[in-house]
């Protein structure tokens, strides 16, 4: 088994210990909580929620960090779904799902239709079948310091375009690229993901609706990001060069530096050059590589196959993970 692989997996054992001790309580930010139609301590919907939220973290540990299911069935049946960003590492991913569940039915005793966005995660439970459907809800905003409006909007406006057609379309409902600001060395980076229950259709809007939102909401700032309780969008500009070098540097040589850097990375290792390849290029004696558009996203996941593994207290399962929790 490849080193990347036992980290993920012996990840994956300290969370499923850590759920099973009482894992540290994680808190939401300003969750929806509905107020009427309350469960009672010892109904049978609360058992059932008890049961989904206990299973969720582990099922979504063995799926890729997402993963949709119900427990109980008729007029107490618990619909529930939870899921990691792709921008967050597998400790703050494990964190969060290990916590999530503790945290939001502290904070929303009693709702039987509650949805919670923590900064690593996304939890939604619910008496109504929501699957597939993307939630209107606009949770967090987070701003960065500011820079040229102008220059930011022409980067940034045809990138995010871009992701919002591509993370439909992907296995994972996540995409991510990276487009140049004129007139500088830096990049602007975007990142769009959606929950794997929706509809491509549905992650294209609600994408899309959030990306409406960035120029109001952030006009001119470094960095921005939209979380829902249904998808995510967030842009950055990455700085090329290092501070240090006070803005002294040829603008050329530094594009070779990070190209070669990206070509040597490739992770088509077929891809990548040989040393006296990447030598001669930053020589300036050869030309630059051409490289794809679209790097794969560093989402943290574990092998291929684990996306159709169907947790021992479910039973079904797809490639979203989805399952059906036995009373």
């Amino acid at each position: 088994m490849a080193p990347r692989l036992l980290l993920l997996a012996a990840l994956a054992l300290v969370f499923v210990v850590a759920a099973g001790q009482g894992a540290k309580t994680v808190l939401p930010f300003a969750p929806s909580c509905s107020t009427s139609g309350n469960y009672t301590d010892g109904s049978q919907y609360k058992k059932n929620l008890d049961q989904l939220l206990a299973a969720l973290p582990t099922a979504a540990g063995d799926n890729g960090w997402f993963y949709n299911g119900t427990a109980g069935t008729g007029a107490d049946q618990v619909f529930g779904l939870i899921m990691c960003y792709a921008d967050r590492n597998a400790t703050q991913c494990l964190e969060c799902l290990a916590g999530a569940p503790a945290g939001i039915t502290g904070l929303c005793p009693g709702s039987r239709n509650v949805s919670a966005a923590y900064d690593a995660c996304v939890l939604r439970y619910s008496d109504t079948d929501f699957f597939s459907v993307a939630s209107r809800g606009e949770v967090f905003v987070i701003w960065g310091s500011t820079v040229d409006q102008v220059r930011l909007e022409d980067a940034r406006s045809s990138l995010m375009n871009r992701l919002a057609r591509t993370a439909p379309g992907s296995l994972l409902f996540v995409a991510n690229e990276s487009a140049p600001l004129i007139g500088s060395s830096d990049s602007v980076y975007g990142l769009a993901q959606c929950t794997r229950d929706l509809t491509a259709i549905e992650c294209s809007w609600c994408l899309n609706t959030y990306i409406a939102l960035l120029p109001g909401r952030f006009p001119n700032n470094t960095g921005g990001a939209l979380k829902g309780y249904s998808c995510y969008v967030r842009g950055a500009i990455l700085d090329a060069a290092d501070t240090r070098l006070k803005g002294e540097f040829d603008a050329r040589q530094m594009e070779t530096v990070m190209v070669v850097g990206l070509w040597c990375t490739h992770p088509d290792r077929s891809l990548r050059p040989s040393m006296r390849q990447a030598v001669n290029v930053l020589r300036l004696e050869a030309p630059l590589p051409s490289l794809p558009a679209r790097m794969p996203v560093a989402t943290y996941m574990p092998p291929p196959d684990a996306l159709y593994h169907t947790s021992s207290v479910t039973t079904g399962g797809n490639s979203t993970g989805t399952g059906t929790l036995l009373k």
